[in-house]
């Protein structure tokens, strides 16, 4: 891998007229501060440290402009030219501890000449490109979006994937509860008498249950889903307890309401769920294991959701509500016949009281 990185450094300072000592300088104004995005001491001196930064940052930047810009690929490079080879790299440029100061990479991109960048003039575009298919990110608004061109603060790449799961203002909700309820299965909710439909919203934290009706965005799920999501809960786990860990409490009442494959079933039967997986026993075990062992935010998101789901499970007539539409009125003739029972019925109890008191 480190031929192919200094292959990428290479092509990226002759295309743009840039030496080596130039970028070089530019890293070692940065080293303090990139020094402070890691959270165990780098052991290297300070040349070591920009040499290191600058052949990494390059990499991947030279990476993320060849997948926009296919035309800088040549015939001997063997990350886009070989069979699923991109597919590797772009795993372990989203693990969490591979991650590179996003300044950095912003800042060696804005040495990029601009007609080199086409309509893509700032980093976060670039970004965005580069993420938007693989991590489902172009499904979200624009207002969830690090604004190019402004202080936006993103660290790095997990964390720039974050920003578009966050809600918005509008859609946050109260929870304000320090603890957390474990909500029942996709099964014992049907089982209840709870209705599923899919939602429009574009953040997938938005579930809303109202007036027996349970509301879920649509979750595609694919060769991707473990990857990130493990990633952007390792991020997650590293915040403070008193910040709501969004994601984390998403994979954890998930795994929750999903405990098997018929759980799966019902959630893809709905159009809640879409699966690329090989099987639901598959996206059951995912879920199964994502969330375990996690740690939640307090207060907990989705307090009052679980709440609302347990309290009506609880209640008698919304389980026995479903049993009778299926035993006596899930056809016309059930319902008929129920009708004339309950007449007949009726009409026995009428006589019989009739008959005693005629004594």
């Amino acid at each position: 891998m480190q031929i192919f990185k200094l292959k990428y450094l290479e092509a990226f300072l002759s295309r743009n007229e840039l030496s080596l000592d130039q970028c070089l300088g530019r890293v070692r104004t940065w080293e303090a501060k990139a020094r402070r995005f890691y959270v165990d001491l780098i052991d290297l001196s300070s040349d070591e440290f920009a040499e290191l930064m600058l052949v990494d940052a390059i990499f991947v930047l030279e990476l993320m402009i060849r997948h926009q810009f296919f035309e800088y690929v040549d015939n001997c490079d063997r990350i886009y030219r070989k069979p699923r080879m991109i597919e590797d790299v772009f795993h372990d440029v989203l693990l969490i501890e591979n991650q590179i100061p996003f300044f950095v990479l912003e800042g060696l991109y804005d040495l990029v000449d601009n007609s080199s960048k086409g309509t893509l003039k700032f980093f976060v575009e670039l970004t965005h490109e580069f993420f938007k298919a693989s991590v489902k990110i172009n499904e979200f608004g624009a207002d969830r979006a690090p604004v190019p061109g402004v202080n936006h603060g993103v660290k790095h790449f997990v964390d720039f994937i974050r920003c578009y799961y966050l809600p918005t203002e509008d859609e946050k909700h109260e929870y304000g509860h320090r603890f957390y309820e474990i909500p029942p299965s996709v099964t014992a909710l049907e089982d209840a008498g709870v209705k599923f439909a899919t939602t429009s919203t574009r953040s997938l934290l938005d579930i809303q249950f109202n007036r027996g009706c349970l509301k879920i965005p649509n979750f595609r799920v694919d060769d991707w889903t473990e990857t990130v999501f493990r990633n952007l809960i390792a991020l997650e786990q590293c915040h403070d307890d008193h910040q709501v860990k969004y994601i984390s409490e998403l994979m954890f009442l998930m795994g929750c309401m999903i405990k098997t494959s018929k759980d799966v079933d019902l959630l893809i039967e709905h159009e809640i769920i879409s699966s690329m997986l090989g099987s639901n026993v598959d996206v059951s075990t995912l879920f199964n294991h994502i969330g375990q062992g996690v740690g939640l935010g307090q207060p907990y998101y989705y307090f009052s959701l679980c709440k609302k789901l347990n309290a009506y499970c609880k209640t008698p007539w919304h389980r026995w509500k479903p049993i009778l539409q299926c035993d006596y009125f899930n056809t016309p003739w059930k319902v008929v016949s129920t009708i004339a029972a309950i007449v007949l019925l009726v009409l026995t109890l009428v006589q019989t009281i009739c008959s005693i008191l005629s004594l």
